[in-house]
């Protein structure tokens, strides 16, 4: 993790809007975030996202103590499709590369492309599947792929 960030699934195939919208005036009341952003890739798909709701909270109270909470509504298959992924992941990630992952993330995350033209997800790809070593390596990887001129 290059800034705390923290992820959250709910798991609920009955989930309305109106409730969503309602854990998110909860969520600002508690928690005072500096910026929410709601998205729904349910009815507009999105490429790389599970179809759901989402609430991306920021509470940007200065870069020591930024956090970062997405939270998603998903149904039953997309929980465990991702709860697959991660554990997947978990198996797949050494010290050695969790290590690496972890270089390159506090190089990059605060590149304007990140998170925009490219994801930490590139990153796992990258170091597991490609042996990508470094940021250089990565930013090679990068612009092979097209992600980056």
């Amino acid at each position: 993790m290059a800034w705390r960030d923290l992820d959250l699934y709910l798991e609920n195939d009955r989930t309305t809007e109106t409730e969503f919208f309602e854990l998110g005036g909860r969520l600002a009341s508690l928690l005072r975030p500096t910026n929410m952003r709601f998205r729904d890739t349910r009815a507009t798909p999105v490429e790389g996202l599970p179809p759901g709701m989402y609430w991306g909270v920021y509470m940007d109270r200065g870069i020591e103590d930024a956090w970062k909470i997405d939270i998603w509504a998903l149904d039953s298959e997309q929980s465990k499709r991702l709860i697959d992924f991660q554990d997947d992941l978990a198996k797949r990630v050494t010290a050695a590369a969790r290590l690496t992952i972890l270089r390159i993330k506090s190089q990059v995350w605060r590149d304007p492309e990140y998170r925009h033209s490219f994801t930490a997800l590139e990153i796992y790809r990258a170091v597991l599947d490609h042996g990508i070593e470094n940021v250089d390596g990565f930013r090679e990887y990068l612009k092979a792929r097209g992600l980056l001129p």
